[in-house]
């Protein structure tokens, strides 16, 4: 093969992951969501009573490990900040948004929430004063929701629990292991620190044993708001090239 056929070869295969990884980006906005940048996204405004969300267009194989990488900004209200927002991983491609305190994600039947949440609603949500992740189940943000490994409430972001809502950017993985058929386990690093996991048989018990899901990520404000920002900073890795 010469020289030029070769060269040719390489320069097609790497359009080809270019273009996979650039199309794996590709998302569906609702509510109040919208796009500021090539992979950024607003996904609400410092305005109260607003929801969001973004949805990947491509969809996750969860027989396959995977990580999605990306950073959130919390915007810079601190003391009157608000609400936060969630990673969704669901059977439905275009999933309804909900306003309200939920973080747009509250109600989702067949889902899997990773919640990163900036102000405190008590008992009622499972919420601790300092901004918090967690993980739940089926849309229910709340005690009954809860199937974090040993863990009856969710933790603090920030190993030392300091305050998110100073206008930086914070990055963020969610990290799927499919372990067997039977055991799977989703677990959240925050600034990279693992934060909190759940290890179920996640196929069969949230997604009615399909391994095709969607990710989408949302966020709401109410009484008091937050400018609540998305960047992407990997594709979706689980695609097959």
């Amino acid at each position: 093969m010469s020289i030029f056929s070769r060269s040719f070869l390489y320069v097609a295969f790497f359009l080809v992951l270019w273009s996979k990884d650039t199309n794996a980006q590709q998302f569906n906005l609702q509510g109040s969501a919208s796009q500021t940048g090539a992979f950024t996204y607003t996904i609400t405004p410092n305005i109260n009573t607003q929801t969001g969300m973004i949805t990947n267009i491509y969809p996750l194989d969860l027989l396959q490990n995977f990580t999605l990488n990306f950073e959130m900004n919390f915007g810079a209200n601190d003391a009157n900040g608000a609400d936060g927002m969630a990673f969704l991983m669901s059977n439905v491609c275009n999933p309804v948004l909900t306003s309200g305190e939920g973080l747009g994600v509250s109600g989702i039947l067949n889902s899997l929430i990773a919640e990163f949440d900036t102000w405190d609603n008590g008992t009622p949500r499972n919420d601790i004063p300092d901004d918090h992740t967690g993980i739940y189940a089926d849309g229910m943000i709340n005690p009954g929701g809860n199937i974090m490994d040993a863990a009856t409430l969710p933790v603090c972001m920030l190993s030392n629990c300091r305050n998110v809502e100073d206008g930086q950017w914070y990055s963020i993985a969610i990290q799927w292991e499919y372990i067997d058929a039977v055991t799977q386990r989703l677990s959240v690093f925050f600034n990279g620190t693992l934060r909190t996991t759940s290890t179920r048989n996640h196929i069969l018990q949230r997604f009615n044993n399909n391994n095709i899901v969607f990710w989408s990520i949302a966020g709401s404000t109410g009484g008091s708001a937050n400018f609540q920002q998305f960047r992407l900073l990997t594709g979706n890795n689980n695609l097959s090239f």
